[in-house]
């Protein structure tokens, strides 16, 4: 045992070492490219903002020349064309010409560079504050940078010439976006005059080597030095360096692992097989308690609902006769009340009739307790149901036993489904009783008894043109004694559509509803037949409340 782990050691120590030396080696190498890269980069870049500079100067010079030239005439007289390129340049907000000897000054803006050779003055008024650090004595030059309100900084350039002078005034955030669109892709770019950082692009990656840190001056012709700095950026090392060497390495380590631990675990297949058949003979001790256990607490289970349901028949029985027991003696009580005259009196028959009122709805409880009961312990029987001969029978109860106005029950053709007779008959008589009672308050009432879904299980729905409910209460419905909103001005304890979807779950169904609170509700269910495994999906906006 001991020799194998010290073989099973040497043989991972030695591809660890071969796996660091490739790696390193690796490694460096990549260095040295992606520095190679980064200084290429920051030449072609910092050429280009040099060239770039040279010739937008070289454009305004043209330009103040040529107003320098035509700017003392008429206008009439100004040349038609000149080869000025300042439309071509980005980043130029402001440029004014001022020649004090023949009195002439005027301005333009960004809208009109390069293209309004003839500008009036109306824009003096708006670029005088820009223009009081010019002073033509000290020859062209750039001046700045000066950081304006929105954080952008902005510089000025003045080209004096025999009769005046030109001042531009440049937006340096504009100019190097524009200038470095399309350089150096994947690198943070930053430019610095003097303390002051006037332009930056991008995030640098973090912890950099150096020599991917690349930083150079550029001398401009009007005097001032910028330093150019260029750092990539994380998405750019990651393209450029990619997952291979850190996968060599990892793999490398990972084979080293496995190759010692090959050599260490062959000597332990036997006793690891020795050990699971130790362990398969106590599973199936294990699995032979466990199937008696299961047993046993089936048993309990089974004598436990057998009980509950015998004390539940048994207190819906024996309240009974306490109740009947109040309701003659609160009889006696107002016979005789009713023999005394007087004011005084009054208010005790009051009481009576309020107890008789509470024995009632305590009578509804009980039989509405006891048929929640009966749904969920009665015997189920699975046979074949008329549902449409079923429905038309209860549409008649109701029409007859409701109070006026009449209601209008229409019973389409139901397609015949499997279940258990008694509990589906008090499903339905649970779902058309409810739209009965919560269409009481229309003139008009109608209920639709209806099914659909063709290509899937059948779904059967009740529709009402009642009162409705709140859609995002929609799943405390089915909750016992759940009574919601406008639900209070009506009778009932809110037992109905919880025996209601009990019977629908103990068909493996499920029951849901749908309204539009004022213009009715829609419930819907499907039974699930015998074998059924999945329940298909209904378009449920087909069956919207209709107002």
């Amino acid at each position: 045992m001991v020799l194998r782990s010290i073989a099973g050691a040497s043989v991972t120590l030695l591809v660890w070492l071969v796996t660091l030396l490739t790696w390193n080696a690796l490694s460096h190498d990549e260095t040295q490219k992606i520095a190679r890269i980064a200084e290429a980069e920051s030449f072609a870049a910092r050429s280009r903002l040099v060239t770039r500079v040279e010739r937008q100067v070289r454009s305004l010079d043209d330009l103040a020349r040529h107003w320098e030239t035509f700017g003392h005439l008429p206008r009439d007289q100004w040349a038609s064309e000149a080869q000025i390129e300042l439309a071509h340049f980005r980043g130029i907000e402001l440029i004014a010409w001022i020649d004090v000897e023949r009195g002439v000054r005027f301005a333009t803006g960004p809208d009109d560079l390069g293209l309004e050779l003839r500008p009036g003055d109306h824009r003096w008024h708006w670029a005088q504050h820009f223009l009081e650090r010019v002073d033509p004595a000290k020859g062209p030059l750039m001046l700045g940078p000066t950081r304006g309100d929105d954080g952008n900084y902005s510089f000025l350039i003045q080209l004096p010439v025999n009769h005046g002078v030109l001042v531009a005034l440049v937006n340096a955030n504009t100019l190097f976006d524009d200038l470095l669109r399309a350089q150096s892709p994947g690198y943070a770019i930053g430019i610095y005059w003097g303390g002051e950082q006037l332009y930056k692009r991008g995030q640098p990656a973090p912890d950099l080597p150096e020599a991917w840190r690349q930083t150079g001056l550029i001398q401009l012709p009007l005097g001032p030095l910028w330093r150019v700095t260029h750092q990539p950026t994380q998405e750019l090392v990651g393209s450029l360096s990619g997952p291979a060497l850190a996968w060599l390495l990892a793999a490398g380590l990972a084979i080293g692992v496995l190759a010692g631990v090959l050599v260490v675990q062959n000597g332990r297949v036997r006793q690891r097989a020795r050990s699971a058949e130790r362990a398969e003979r106590q599973l199936a001790g294990l699995n032979a308690h466990l199937e008696e256990l299961v047993d046993l607490r089936t048993r309990e289970l089974a004598e436990r609902t057998a009980d509950l349901e015998t004390i539940s028949e048994s207190v819906s029985h024996d309240l009974r006769n306490p109740l009947n027991t109040i309701s003659l003696s609160v009889h006696v009580l107002s016979r005789e009340q009713g023999q005394v005259q007087g004011r005084e009196q009054a208010q005790p028959t009051l009481a009576l009739e309020r107890i008789l009122r509470a024995k009632e709805q305590m009578l509804q409880i009980l039989d509405r307790l006891r048929c929640f009961s009966q749904v969920s312990y009665v015997t189920f029987r699975r046979e074949p149901i008329l549902m449409t001969a079923l429905a038309r029978e209860l549409a008649d109860e109701f029409r007859h036993s409701e109070p006026p106005p009449q209601p209008d029950i229409q019973v389409g053709d139901l397609p015949d489904c499997e279940g258990d007779p008694t509990l589906v008959r008090t499903l339905l008589v649970n779902l058309i009783g409810n739209a009965c009672k919560y269409s009481r308050d229309r003139q008009d009432r109608r209920i639709e008894v209806g099914a659909c879904g063709a290509n899937g299980p059948t779904t059967y729905f009740v529709r009402d043109n009642g009162v409705g409910f709140d859609p995002d209460k929609a799943g405390e419905l089915f909750e016992p004694f759940a009574r919601l909103g406008i639900r209070d001005r009506f009778e009932g304890q809110g037992v109905g559509l919880a025996v209601a979807a009990r019977v629908v779950r103990r068909h493996g169904g499920r029951i849901w509803a749908s309204s539009v609170p004022g213009q009715g509700a829609t419930f819907f269910f499907e039974l699930a037949p015998r074998g059924a495994r999945e329940v298909a999906d209904i378009d449920e906006s087909q069956f919207a409340p209709k107002a």
